[in-house]
């Protein structure tokens, strides 16, 4: 019922930030992430609480697909998902490897 594809789906849609070694990254399933629009946290979560594994997720996409180097995956939102608008200052954190902020161009 919601236009899901249409809103996410469009160019420029997905800001991405500076990428991290996955030997940076002791445990996949345990990273936690928060987001803030115009300093009021809208999503907070972990991957342990994915309703699939990272490892599972990859497995089955590199199986049906083919992943290569450089290669995004995105998944579904967690809770807290809402509408942007053009001047919203975004601010997010991937444990202690990605501390960004992005602002919402027109």
């Amino acid at each position: 019922g919601q236009p899901w594809t249409k809103a996410k789906g469009f160019p420029s849609a997905a800001c991405v930030s500076e990428f991290v070694p996955a030997t940076r990254v002791n445990d996949p399933q345990q990273l936690s992430f928060s987001l803030a629009v115009n300093g009021e946290v809208r999503q907070r979560g972990n991957t342990e609480l994915m309703l699939f594994s990272v490892a599972k997720i990859v497995h089955h996409l590199s199986t049906l697909y083919g992943l290569s180097e450089g290669d995004v995956i995105f998944t579904g939102t967690h809770e807290g998902v809402s509408r942007l608008q053009a001047g919203d200052h975004l601010y997010l954190v991937l444990d202690n490897l990605i501390d960004v902020r992005f602002e919402v161009q027109a």
